[in-house]
């Protein structure tokens, strides 16, 4: 391999680190590197310029102005410089322009690159805004399925040009005809595509031409998502900007197009969903979804808007009888023609095409027979009107005497309100996305939170005489607020929609969305650590399900679940153990298998185990229910990590800190991977490795931990926040440990200033950040100080947990050595045993906090001048 070749591959290599780690990877190089070292940081030092938030803003503008002297009809030729490449071969042509195979010319590395260069004489203003609209879209996706921008720019006389990733392979369609694909490969390519298609609505980017020209798989079998030239930013334009698919009437490629983009209307995330639908069931069948009568580009776009189109299962091809059921049913509901019908994300798309590849049941349904039979009435009115008189005249005594007639009429009522809901969130929905000052959007900055926040301030006053549609979105939103890990926001939100649920007459059939709601709050309070509330809207959501026949086994065992989850956040494990055994006694009467709600129900039989002391029984059953979240879930899944975390803990509890922290660094990695590396669930499992580092005396990995669990949480949660006050008192505790008493002591009287003023004091948390205020001014020597802090600890803890657990052992210790240092030891004395009884029983002899409890007991008899005593409990503290 070339010096240029071997400069490429390292410089990809290390601008895969994180931007504070580049130098140090490039030094860690071996010596066969040594020669290149020097010019690989020479272009890390470019880096940070070229990563910069303004990089492509700052090019030069595509403005089309120098190219109207360009002589029309000219094209590049090979060999031809642009910039700083020389075109080798078009690769592909269109309207608009070519796409070249492309090299770097000036020497600084070698690597072929797919050059996108508009026809001369064609660059017109409009053309630049497009230019530039893809350069900014490419600006802001960074995924392994999408091709990447490498460049872009204007050569001297003004021929502007971005220069792409380039991907060595074929068409995905194509790809899976000369391998003769199964259906599996099929499916698993096919997701690959949607993850892209996924992370680029994350950044609000609707492709608008998905089809499988655009997606080409590599040499390496993986996929790469091309072409975001007529992609839409869910931002609407500026006021007084010409809407960018006015360049073309309607962009998009006919064969792939949604229904909405066949109108003009509006395109959202649900015509890419469309588009999706069609390139899986071309992947699944080599055929497209319509028969058409005539090969015309009208006879297409009829099709689209009119017809059905056929089940995958229906055409002739060696898998049709494995696409039946499922496979049928997740295409259909792609393909629906009303976007409100169709999958809500891409990711919901995607996630029944693995509860397939999973065996798990799919969460689509087959559309009902009303909608088959309105849409037989819509492309049949008048063979349907000349029926209807026939069959008026035969049965018209039988309907009037019958209610249902009745029944009919209250279905059509229902559905027409079923669809003006729909047609209410759509729209809402589309609104939502529109930004009309540019200064709103920052660029390609704004965020799920701000998407949601901006939602909640319009959905009350917009659609204040919709009630069901404002539950609908107010339940959503809640949704989503506590995937991000917002629960504050998601049990506002939460709370709004179960109200006006409630609010609904006695006699309306809202039921089950009651029960769906009572357990949306629930759980989110059982999140926030509030499981006394959450109890009673559980035990209440119980009963409507049963009251609903048929009773759903599978939903009622989640809400048992959620009702034992809220017993169990209370530590009242005896009122969680039934409540546990009658959600999996349920779910045995469902035939199908649900190993995913299994393996949660398992898990928090294992927690118990664990809360009695059984930790090798709870660790075997951990892993019992890992293996059924990872048959239910797959892999990469945040129960599955948080399930490793628990598992992580019994192994910590159990002494076997090198399983826990490989178990906690799994978890930790799992999170990072599919919640990102800001998420407050991230925070959150850096808090418990930072417990178990503490715990072994790993104080400087602790230290590292808790500082960027705190840095996470503080940015997505605040500094008030009890989630963050925790990794706070957790940072406290481990400067405590490193002798940094006075960074400790202000951190902690910092925390409980929030808490106070926030009246957040009736709660374990509170109590433990007092007893840990208390513990830091011991080791200072204020034991005045101490003792007052101390008190208000074990009151608080008394209070909010009683005198049986192992807190209340934790909390009299730290009163007993405020006690000590004041030379009050025969009030010390009965504290500190009763500590250490209590912690041995609860938590073992040989757990490192009864071992601390021991040492504090010789201290006492110690200062007490009691040597014999002394040297007793020496042993029990292992010294």
């Amino acid at each position: 391999m070339s010096d240029d070749s071997r400069i490429g591959t390292l410089l990809d290599s290390a601008l895969d680190q994180p931007s504070e780690r580049r130098l140090a990877w490039v030094d860690g190089l071996d010596a066969s590197h040594d020669a290149l070292k020097p010019r690989l940081r020479a272009l890390l030092s470019r880096a940070p310029e070229i990563e910069s938030r303004d990089f492509l803003g700052s090019l030069p503008a595509f403005d089309g102005t120098d190219a109207d002297d360009a002589e029309p009809g000219t094209s590049a030729a090979a060999g031809e410089r642009v910039g700083p490449y020389q075109l080798q071969r078009p690769l592909g042509a269109g309207g608009m322009g070519t796409v070249w195979l492309a090299t770097r010319a000036d020497g600084l590395f070698e690597r072929s690159i797919a050059l996108k260069l508009p026809h001369r004489g064609m660059f017109r203003a409009d053309l630049a805004e497009r230019m530039a609209r893809e350069r900014g879209i490419l600006a802001g996706l960074d995924h392994p399925h999408i091709a990447r921008l490498y460049d872009a720019g204007l050569t001297a006389d003004g021929q502007p040009y971005l220069a792409l990733e380039y991907v060595e392979g074929v068409a995905i369609d194509e790809y899976c005809r000369r391998r003769n694909c199964d259906l599996r490969e099929r499916l698993r390519l096919f997701l690959q595509v949607a993850d892209a298609v996924a992370s680029a609505h994350a950044r609000l980017v609707v492709h608008r031409d998905l089809k499988p020209a655009n997606i080409i798989v590599g040499k390496d079998g993986n996929v790469r998502l091309l072409d975001f030239g007529i992609a839409k930013l869910l931002d609407a334009q500026v006021p007084g900007e010409a809407p960018l698919t006015q360049l073309s009437v309607h962009a998009m490629t006919p064969d792939y197009a949604s229904p909405e983009q066949i109108l003009g209307e509006p395109v959202t995330i649900a015509s890419d969903v469309y588009s999706l639908g069609v390139v899986l069931y071309e992947l699944l069948t080599g055929e497209r979804p319509y028969r058409l009568r005539r090969g015309t580009r009208g006879a297409l776009e009829d099709a689209i808007l009119q017809s059905d189109p056929r089940r995958p299962s229906d055409m002739p091809t060696p898998s049709a009888r494995a696409l039946r059921g499922d496979l049928d049913t997740i295409v259909l509901k792609a393909l629906h023609k009303q976007a409100g019908e169709r999958y809500a994300t891409v990711n919901a798309f995607a996630d029944d095409v693995r509860r397939h590849l999973e065996g798990r049941p799919v969460l689509a349904r087959p559309d009902s027979a009303w909608y088959r039979a309105s849409r037989f009435v819509r492309r049949n009115r008048l063979a349907v009107a000349t029926a209807g008189i026939v069959a008026f005249a035969l049965v018209t005594a039988a309907i009037v005497a019958s209610v249902g007639l009745v029944h009919a009429r209250a279905a059509e009522r229902r559905a027409l309100a079923d669809a003006e809901t729909t047609r209410q969130v759509s729209r809402f929905m589309v609104d939502l996305f529109k930004v009309s000052d540019p200064g709103e959007a920052r660029g390609n900055s704004i965020t799920a939170r701000e998407i949601l926040d901006k939602a909640s301030s319009r959905v009350t006053t917009e659609l204040s005489t919709a009630p069901d549609v404002r539950a609908a979105l107010l339940a959503t939103m809640a949704d989503v607020y506590s995937k991000l890990g917002l629960y504050e926001d998601a049990l506002k939100h939460g709370t709004s929609a179960l109200d006006l649920r409630r609010a609904k007459s006695p006699e309306s059939p809202g039921a089950l969305e009651l029960a769906t709601s009572l357990d949306q709050v629930g759980t989110t309070l059982s999140a926030l650590r509030r499981g006394k509330e959450a109890i009673p809207l559980h035990e209440e959501s119980v009963s409507l399900r049963r009251s609903v026949a048929p009773v759903d086994p599978v939903a009622l065992s989640r809400t048992l679940l959620n009702l034992a989850v809220a017993h169990y956040v209370e530590e009242d494990f005896d009122g969680t153990l039934p409540v546990l055994l009658e959600a999996r006694a349920e779910l045995a009467r469902d035939p199908r298998p649900n190993p995913e709600l299994v393996g949660e129900i398992t898990k928090y039989l294992a927690g118990i185990r664990q809360e009695k002391g059984e930790l090798a029984q709870s660790i075997d059953i951990y892993r019992e229910a890992l293996v059924l979240l990872r048959d239910g879930f797959g892999e990469d899944h945040p129960i599955v990590a948080g399930a490793l975390g628990d598992l992580a803990i019994a192994l910590k509890d159990a002494g076997r800190y090198d399983e826990a922290e490989a178990a906690y660094l799994e978890s930790l990695d799992i999170q990072r991977r599919v919640l990102g590396p800001r998420h407050p669930d991230v925070g959150n499992a850096l808090n418990n490795l930072t417990v178990m580092y503490m715990d072994v005396g790993k104080f400087d990995r602790a230290l590292a931990s808790a500082q960027e669990g705190t840095n996470i949480l503080r940015a997505a949660l605040g500094d008030a926040h009890d989630t963050t006050n925790v990794m706070r008192l957790n940072l406290a505790r481990v400067h405590t440990q490193l002798g940094h008493f006075d960074i400790a002591e202000a951190e902690f009287r910092s925390i409980l200033a929030l808490r106070r003023e926030a009246g957040s004091t009736d709660n374990i948390s509170f109590a433990v950040m007092v007893d840990a205020l208390a513990d830091v001014l011991n080791k200072q020597g204020k034991f005045a100080d101490a003792h007052r802090f101390a008190r208000e600890a074990t009151v608080a803890t008394e209070k909010t947990i009683g005198k049986e657990h192992w807190r209340w052992a934790g909390v009299n210790r730290t009163l007993g050595v405020s006690l000590t240092g004041l030379k009050r030891f025969a009030e010390a004395e009965p504290l500190l045993l009763g500590s250490y009884a209590l912690m041995s029983e609860k938590r073992g002899e040989s757990h490192r906090q009864t071992q601390l409890t021991a040492k504090r007991i010789v201290e006492m008899y110690s200062g007490w001048k009691r040597p014999a005593k002394a040297k007793e409990w020496q042993v029990r503290a292992g010294q």
